[in-house]
């Protein structure tokens, strides 16, 4: 995928910092929200990227179970199948099996002449993950609307060619563990916008890097 991805070139905010291994290295934040329904965007921005048309660069965002956990907490909107937008009472808690990861190539036209560069990542879980979370409604004829993890360990990645300038590798990478506390009682769904609500997450960073080149 990521090769495919190196061709081609090819409301819930937290800022997280992500340092290269050395001074000179690719150096990342990123601003995760909650984006549409069952989504996580990962707004990503790099410095020291270089000149992306001559050495593209992807940025990845990956959301995580809890580090010695399966599956990701969090909380599930249940409603109607199809185009009506009735949601169910209540809000169910969930259990959402393995992780879900998204790539994107950096545009160069996100990016300014110092090699400052920001770049939207959408994760999303798969069809298959969504489709489980239908065993948490009450209803069996009724469908998960809206997920939002309670607590999950979110990665994110800078991918593109290394020093040797044939090799793709991880440039910069940093995990960290993400909470909403007491998530149960502070989001809220919004049958307007179809989605869950709510504070911030809080993170702590449980690891950095290693880079592969």
């Amino acid at each position: 995928m990521l090769s495919r991805f190196m061709s081609v070139l090819c409301v819930m905010a937290l800022t997280i910092p992500i340092w290269g291994l050395t001074s000179d290295a690719l150096a990342l934040n990123i601003t995760l929200r909650k984006a549409s329904p069952n989504s996580v965007l990962c707004e990503v921005q790099g410095t020291g990227a270089g000149n992306i048309t001559k050495d593209p660069l992807v940025f990845s965002c990956e959301v995580g179970p809890p580090q010695e956990l399966s599956t990701i907490t969090g909380l599930v909107v249940c409603g109607n199948p199809g185009k009506k937008l009735n949601a169910a009472p209540g809000i169910q808690l969930a259990e959402l099996a393995g992780t879900f990861v998204e790539f994107d190539p950096v545009s160069p036209r996100n990016c300014d002449k110092n090699g400052k560069c920001v770049q939207s990542v959408l994760a999303e879980p798969t069809e298959t993950q969504l489709t489980s979370l239908n065993a948490a409604c009450p209803n069996p004829q009724w469908v998960a609307k809206d997920f939002v993890p309670c607590a999950a360990t979110v990665t994110v990645q800078g991918i593109g060619l290394c020093s040797d300038r044939i090799t793709e590798g991880v440039l910069a990478q940093a995990s960290y563990s993400c909470v909403i506390p007491n998530c149960e009682a502070v989001l809220t769904y919004n049958p307007a916008t179809q989605k869950l609500e709510g504070p911030d997450f809080t993170c702590t960073k449980l690891s950095e890097g290693p880079s592969s080149c």
